[in-house]
């Protein structure tokens, strides 16, 4: 398995409760941050779900909004995680779509 990146100073003011948990420390936040997490969904729980993993530190998250969420805004996760990636994809995810998932 690849090592994860080292935290930047900023990664580490941002993460530093998470950080002090008793067994999770730098090397998992590091971890966390490098992963990519699939949500599927249509409505505010999953952009909810959606904003809370970049609060988390997860450092990608595709999104599949099912066809009655159309009109569901894409959380806005910039102010709690600028470094968090987010895709939008329509529809229900595939089994080629999610082996790369961590």
């Amino acid at each position: 398995a690849p090592q994860p990146m080292t935290l930047t100073d900023a990664d580490i003011e941002r993460y530093s409760r998470q950080i002090l948990v008793p067994g999770f420390g730098a090397n998992r936040q590091s971890r966390l941050r490098d992963s990519h997490v699939g949500v599927v969904g249509g409505d505010g729980v999953a952009a909810y779900a959606t904003e809370q993993l970049a609060a988390a530190g997860v450092g990608r998250v595709t999104w599949w909004r099912t066809k009655d969420a159309a009109d569901t805004p894409v959380a806005d996760v910039g102010e709690v995680n600028p470094d968090c990636r987010v895709e939008v994809a329509d529809g229900v995810p595939r089994a080629e779509n999610c082996g790369e998932l961590d």
